[in-house]
């Protein structure tokens, strides 16, 4: 069994990629793509509020020059390799679909390869992060027309500034949430005769934040252990949440920043690797990559959580 790249599909890979890149890039938002160019190394963590010091960079005449001070905390890590493959009869399903179908068979079973890859690229990213922070007490009843959405916002912005002295530039914001922001009375008050829906750059302003970013993530898919249910019903990719934090505009693994994706390379899908079965009746398409979501800061990064409405009381026994 010798795996081998299949150019053509690999070539058409790369033609429809961009098709299933949108949740990608909604989690690459969050967590930003960092290409290391090895599968194991380190990378810097600024836990601590140590990290952002700033030095004293002032010279005496014939005095020494500072050192650029390196406060956080090198980590060692190793990407996770993860793969998925797919297969086609040649015994059954290529002679069925006549030599133009088994073409249209092989580009089918390959896009069918992408899209469950960029699901399981993004679900992974989310589910690390969600599993790493934990969302700011009392926070995200906003069902509740007395809580401000915006204010909690707010109080994320000030909450990183003054913890690190960055200020966060991207607020990322599960769809559902965003809904209920922009019909909040409170936050419809702020902007009287407004016709129209209140967008991203209006909500920014009102932060006070005219360079803030807001990414709305609105991906979703079945949970594995959904599939095959009745009533099954699509969720969020990230849930319920609602991220205030601070994304380095150029990651690299030394630089400072809430979250990164640790990749080998910028490219998810490199080639589509062929291999057939011992029997010779099945070709298999296979596709890699690799890689390791990290919290680089938790300083940089401030989470709301939809508040869950509690369980109505047992009623009293007879």
């Amino acid at each position: 069994m010798d795996l081998i790249i299949n150019q053509d599909m690999t070539d058409y890979a790369h033609l429809i990629l961009p098709d299933y890149k949108r949740n990608m890039a909604e989690a690459l938002g969050l967590a930003p793509l960092t290409p290391t160019g090895t599968m194991a190394g380190q990378y810097m963590s600024f836990d601590e509020k140590m990290a952002f010091l700033i030095p004293d960079a002032s010279r005496a005449a014939g005095g020494e020059t500072a050192d650029v001070q390196f406060n956080g905390k090198l980590v060692d890590y190793i990407l996770k390799p993860n793969a998925l493959k797919t297969f086609i009869d040649d015994e059954i399903e290529v002679p069925m679909a006549g030599v133009a179908g088994a073409s249209l068979l092989e580009k089918a079973r390959v896009a069918n390869l992408l899209s469950q890859g960029a699901n399981a690229f993004t679900v992974s990213v989310f589910d690390t992060v969600i599993a790493a922070t934990v969302a700011a007490a009392g926070k995200g009843n906003w069902a509740d027309a007395a809580v401000d959405p915006l204010d909690e916002i707010d109080a994320g912005i000030s909450k990183i500034e003054e913890d690190s002295g960055i200020s966060p530039n991207v607020v990322t914001i599960a769809k559902p949430l965003w809904r209920m922001l922009v019909k909040h009375p409170k936050v419809v008050k702020r902007f009287p005769g407004k016709v129209g829906p209140i967008t991203k750059e209006l909500v920014a302003l009102e932060l006070g934040q005219t360079d803030m970013q807001i990414d709305i993530v609105s991906g979703r898919g079945f949970r594995s252990g959904n599939l095959g249910k009745e009533g099954a019903t699509t969720v969020p990719f990230m849930g319920n949440s609602c991220f205030v934090h601070y994304r380095e505009p150029n990651p690299g693994p030394m630089s400072a920043s809430f979250a990164a994706t640790l990749a080998q390379s910028d490219a998810m899908i490199e080639n589509v690797y062929e291999y057939t079965s011992l029997d010779g009746t099945k070709r298999f398409f296979r596709i890699r990559w690799a890689l390791k979501t990290v919290i680089k800061s938790k300083l940089l990064a401030y989470r709301i959580d939809k508040a869950v409405a509690a369980a109505p009381a047992a009623a009293p026994a007879a």
